[in-house]
């Protein structure tokens, strides 16, 4: 990912969900990191 650009969060969640064995309490996990990690 180049510097400068956005990531589209709620997309990426949705993908996220699609993966088997990952459910919702596990996605809001996955999610917090992510947006943790752009915060920096």
């Amino acid at each position: 990912m180049r510097t400068g650009e956005k990531i589209d969060l709620p997309a990426l969640e949705a993908e996220l969900s699609k993966i088997k064995g990952i459910g919702g309490k596990r996605l809001e996990e996955i999610m917090v990191v992510i947006e943790k990690f752009f915060e920096e």
